[in-house]
């Protein structure tokens, strides 16, 4: 899906969805992993306002987005709150993945990773993120990182990931 059409009214197209709810969801799942700072990757982060939440929340967020267009509408916003340079913002495709450096968590909403296209373009972004996490993990190690994706029809009953995406997991190891 092109997103860059619309990303001026991607906001009020998505109006229903619960930010404060998913921000709530997430930072516990970050603290629960016992990460309460560090480096965040928002893949997918469209016009930002899970970004710019998190950000205000203290940590350094990395939106990554393939939409230009999406990353100026979050450009002005964080102009609007004060937050630029406090974040940095990068135009790239998950199929092509590139974290210059260490992520201590890395999330992905609204089904972003649903939206790459064929099962092998799914499969091949799944694995470089796991291996991208794993890379992270070497370079400092025993700092706890998670990985929050929200993937329509990869998640088990109990919210986890089901068995396709312990098998991409697996593969990457």
């Amino acid at each position: 899906m092109a997103y860059n059409e619309f990303a001026y009214f991607y906001d009020e197209f998505n109006g229903e969805a619960d930010y404060d709810a998913l921000y709530g969801y997430i930072t516990d799942e970050l603290k629960a992993h016992g990460i309460t700072d560090g480096i965040l990757a928002d893949l997918g982060c469209g016009t930002g306002d899970l970004t710019l939440m998190l950000t205000q929340a203290g940590y350094d967020v990395i939106g990554i987005d393939r939409s230009e267009e999406m990353l100026s509408v979050l450009r002005e916003k964080a102009d609007e709150l004060g937050l630029t340079g406090r974040l940095l913002l990068l135009k790239q495709d998950l199929l092509d993945l590139d974290l210059y450096g260490t992520i201590r968590a890395a999330v992905s909403t609204f089904d972003t990773y649903s939206h790459i296209g064929p099962q092998e373009n799914f499969e091949k972004a799944a694995k470089d993120l796991v291996s991208l996490v794993y890379a992270a993990e070497k370079k400092e190690p025993g700092k706890p990182r998670t990985l929050y994706l929200d993937i329509d029809g990869h998640r088990n009953a109990q919210g986890r990931f089901d068995a396709d995406m312990r098998s991409s997991k697996r593969d990457s190891d």
